[in-house]
């Protein structure tokens, strides 16, 4: 195996602000489990280009509708201690820092309706209020006393009167405006991810590879393959109607209500998160970044990898 450069990264966030100009985070290899830096770079005509590093760990990425006269929709990403950053196309980004003495980690941040949602360790939940971050987990967080006893991994709505948060033990939550309540859950496994999709239809996944459809009014129904009990599901994401899963060495598809493996014709491709708008799906795992058009898959490389 060949050696990796220094700067070779493996890549943790994706997120689409236009066509073919998707903005990937990543760490270097050569930090370890604990780097002290996620490094952000975007694609444009197929080849990546440093755009900056970021002190600490970004595991949540997002974007808000681009604004008038700008080219592409405006790049927030949220370090996991707190420092949010915004980013408009064409100008400096701004960074604020949570002002919360409870926070451990943040997971997740999503666009919800027309505000940013931050999810994390011991249920904690912000919403973003103009120019200030609100906590909106009353009922539901948990001081921590020790260690962590409650996590939210993931978070996503319908809209902001019909939110989803899922995480810890099969935990599964719903926020419907006012207040948070807490489901039936199908599982007592670490759920990762979840997804609102445009069918009604709520999908939430996580360890041994569950998966299952449903809702709140719904029920559950388990759609997990026996085939991928050993893999651990890390993200969803619907692109044109349907539901894509990543498994790290296998891409998962919801169509027709069943659970299949995609056969991504590409050889040692890996999964773990995933973006799309109208016209794209993106997928980066490890070193590889694979966009998919509907048709065709494409890998792409960077300059160090």
């Amino acid at each position: 195996m060949a050696r990796r450069k220094p700067t070779a990264l493996y890549f943790t966030s994706v997120v689409v602000l236009a066509d073919d100009f998707p903005v990937l985070g990543g760490h270097l290899y050569a930090e370890g489990q604990e780097p002290s830096i996620t490094r952000f770079l975007y694609f444009h005509e197929g080849k990546a280009f440093f755009m900056y590093d970021v002190p600490g760990i970004v595991y949540g990425v997002a974007t808000k509708p681009k604004m008038a006269g700008k080219p592409r929709d405006t790049f927030c990403a949220m370090e996991r201690t707190g420092t949010y950053r915004e980013h408009v196309s064409g100008e400096k980004p701004v960074d604020v820092k949570l002002s919360s003495p409870d926070v451990i980690f943040l997971h997740d941040l999503q666009r919800i309706g027309k505000r940013l949602y931050a999810c994390g360790t011991q249920n904690m939940v912000f919403r973003q209020e103009g120019d200030r971050w609100v906590r909106i987990d009353q009922g539901m967080f948990k001081p921590l006393k020790g260690r962590v006893t409650q996590n939210l991994a993931s978070i996503d709505g319908f809209s902001e009167d019909d939110v989803y948060g899922v995480g810890m033990g099969g935990a599964i939550w719903r926020y419907h405006g006012k207040a948070w309540k807490k489901l039936k859950s199908p599982t007592n496994r670490n759920l990762r991810a979840v997804c609102c999709a445009s069918s009604g239809d709520v999908v939430v996944a996580g360890a041994k590879g569950r998966v299952f459809r449903g809702g709140a009014k719904k029920g559950w129904t388990d759609l997990s393959d026996p085939g991928v009990q050993d893999d651990f599901i890390w993200d969803i994401a619907e692109f044109r109607g349907k539901v894509y899963l990543t498994a790290h060495d296998k891409l998962l598809v919801i169509d027709g209500g069943k659970l299949a493996e995609v056969k991504v014709p590409i050889r040692g491709a890996s999964f773990m998160k995933l973006a799309a708008n109208e016209n794209q799906l993106w997928s980066v795992g490890d070193d590889c970044i694979l966009k998919f058009d509907g048709k065709t898959w494409t890998r792409h490389v960077t300059a160090d990898n």
